[in-house]
């Protein structure tokens, strides 16, 4: 039951839900007073700045473009490093802010074309390691930037994508992770001054080493899943290469980070979904301590200079993202900054409920199911809300549109079907190549729960999903299309073989390592793309893409649009003129997720 002040805010518009916004990449200054960070308050992402006891919150930046980060840059007191891409069309540009004076200037003004992504500071903020395509489009060489001089080397070139991780403390060295595809990579050490790149990582067969960094002048410490289901943490010798073990439990291990002088380590554990912090023993991997948090998931893990303090941003499905700090010495854990809700009552958000589906094959599925406290009885509509990837995670995050329709009275359900990160190497497989269309089953076992036992009505299931989930909403509709109330795709792939022909240059060999390539596997690519399907589908289909969309080129939308209307299937087509991949002004969202809520409405079941 709703209390009187919940059920007074039941029709709260969709802008005051939105408003319940996250914040992001939370990066203490040089003496630990102030934290910079990222956030949607203003109407999209810019760089803000606040002190360390959550006073004083000021913004930074307020251009039309979102910042993709803020990190403040080491040894300077004012000055922090951000990126923002102009129309949301992928070429990531550098700037500087400052906190004292909020003036912003480009680092590389003559660059404007090209794609910069941050690496890594050295300690002492003298050098800046990045990656960037300006040698060729669809490859990210290694670049370090001496800021007293302004010189910018390359010292790491390849021919697909590479990214600078760390610093060795005398920043002498360099780790760079050169990447295969999204389940294959490997480290490199790179003498800055001789441009000597040895690689530390040797393999065979499929491994990844992410959050990696130096542990001392003869190893490095990161996080791996060489010959192991989940992702642990490891220690690599330098000298000899062998990888051992520190810690390996049965979840992934998010990310690792050591502290200032290596006297501890904390990490973050994915345990089904949510995000524990922990504090350990670099050596032994001893647990030392563990921040006292709500159920929730930490990212973003830092510390202070003097290593004393760790900074990290977390969220929980019932509170927006803030910065939290934990104080090692006191162990205190301590929320910087107080959630939003903008009049809102919290007793009115909804704790989604955890539940494991069984799939065609008999594996669980786990999904967030977001029911209405306010339902009323008989047949609930349901939204099936698909994550893009396809190795992403959905997680224990704070989804303001789940609540918007929550409060309306529709449930969600967000599902990791197979092919998602978080439950192991076995499952991240389950829909390579050629098993691609299994993932599509695990969707209509999760439509059939919601039937036989999640509360929704057999008509009045609707499918949505962005990017790759936009493919699996398309694909779903036409492998069962009397299933289907409708579905939602957003920037969806709806043909395989003309998104790896035209997809951004950088993209293509990394997606074919999972999807399958146009050499060998073209036919199979056609097959199973939905392009090729328009006879099967029913609809009705609502349809969002980015103009700017160099990821998934919007003509598959167009194509797909015009194709099915002649068709005589109900589609609405909203194109997004100053968006990409990922929509990122707030105003734009706020179109989406109405347009979102008309189509459902329009389609529900009376």
């Amino acid at each position: 039951m709703l209390s009187a002040s919940a059920a007074a805010w039941a029709a709260a518009p969709l802008e005051t839900y939105l408003k319940m916004t996250d914040v992001a990449w939370a990066s203490p200054s040089p003496d630990g007073r102030l934290i910079a960070y990222t956030s949607e308050e203003s109407g999209n992402w810019q760089v803000w700045v606040r002190h360390a006891d959550g006073s004083g919150r000021k913004q930074l930046t307020s251009a039309s473009d979102s910042a993709d980060f803020a990190q403040w840059v080491p040894g300077d007191p004012h000055r922090i490093l951000y990126a923002k891409s102009p129309g949301g069309n992928g070429a990531d540009q550098f700037y500087y802010v400052r906190d004292d004076t909020a003036a912003s200037a480009p680092l590389f003004p003559r660059e404007g074309a090209v794609t910069h992504v941050f690496g890594a500071f050295s300690r002492d903020g003298s050098k800046l390691a990045f990656s960037s395509n300006k040698r060729k489009p669809g490859v990210f060489d290694v670049y370090v930037l001496d800021r007293p001089t302004g010189r910018v080397t390359r010292i790491f070139t390849v021919e697909g994508t590479a990214y600078a991780t760390a610093w060795s403390e005398d920043a002498r060295r360099l780790l760079v992770r050169k990447i295969a595809t999204p389940y294959n990579d490997d480290l490199y050490v790179v003498d800055v001054l001789t441009g000597v790149a040895r690689p530390i990582t040797k393999h065979t067969g499929d491994a990844t080493f992410d959050s990696s960094q130096f542990d001392g002048s003869n190893s490095v410490l990161c996080v791996t899943d060489l010959h192991r289901e989940f992702r642990s943490i490891a220690r690599i010798d330098l000298r000899t290469r062998a990888i051992r073990t520190v810690i390996g439990l049965p979840f992934d291990v998010d990310q690792v980070v050591l502290s200032p002088g290596r006297t501890t380590m904390s990490y973050i554990v994915n345990r089904d979904g949510y995000g524990d912090v922990v504090v350990g023993d670099p050596e032994t991997g001893r647990e030392i301590a563990r921040p006292s948090m709500p159920p929730s998931i930490a990212e973003s893990l830092m510390y202070t200079a003097d290593g004393r303090v760790l900074v990290y941003s977390a969220s929980g499905p019932a509170f927006p993202k803030v910065t939290w700090t934990y104080d090692l010495r006191t162990r205190v854990t301590t929320r910087v900054m107080t959630p939003d809700f903008h009049g809102v009552p919290p007793d009115s958000i909804v704790q989604p409920s955890v539940v494991h589906v069984r799939s065609f094959d008999g594996r669980p599925i786990q999904a967030w199911y977001f029911r209405p406290k306010n339902a009323a009885r008989g047949r609930m509509t349901v939204m099936l809300d698909i994550h893009g990837g396809p190795e992403e995670q959905d997680r224990a995050w704070f989804y303001p549109f789940a609540q918007y329709l929550a409060s309306r009275g529709y449930a969600l359900l967000d599902p990791n079907i197979r092919g998602s990160t978080g439950f192991g190497r076995t499952f991240l497989h389950l829909a390579d190549g050629r098993k691609r269309e299994d993932a599509v089953k695990d969707v209509k076992a999760l439509r059939d729960w919601l039937v036989s036992a999640g509360g929704a009505g057999s008509r009045a299931i609707f499918v949505n999903g962005a990017s790759y989930g936009g493919y699996i909403v398309l694909s779903s509709l036409y492998h069962y299309p009397s299933a289907w109330a409708g579905g939602i795709d957003v920037y969806g792939v709806a043909d395989w073989v003309d998104f790896l022909q035209r997809t951004a240059p950088e993209r293509r060999s990394n997606r074919e390592g999972v999807y399958g390539s146009l050499q060998r596997d073209r036919a199979f690519l056609a097959s199973i793309s939905p392009i090729n399907h328009l006879d099967r589908m029913r609809g009705p289909l609502l349809i969002a893409a980015g103009r700017n969309d160099t990821i998934v080129p919007i003509e598959q939308s167009l194509r797909l649009a015009d194709a099915l209307r002649r068709r005589g299937v109900p589609v609405e087509l909203h194109v997004f003129a100053h968006e990409g991949h990922a929509f990122s002004s707030v105003a734009d969202l706020t179109m989406l997720y109405r347009y979102t809520t008309t189509f459902i409405r329009r389609y529900s079941p009376r």
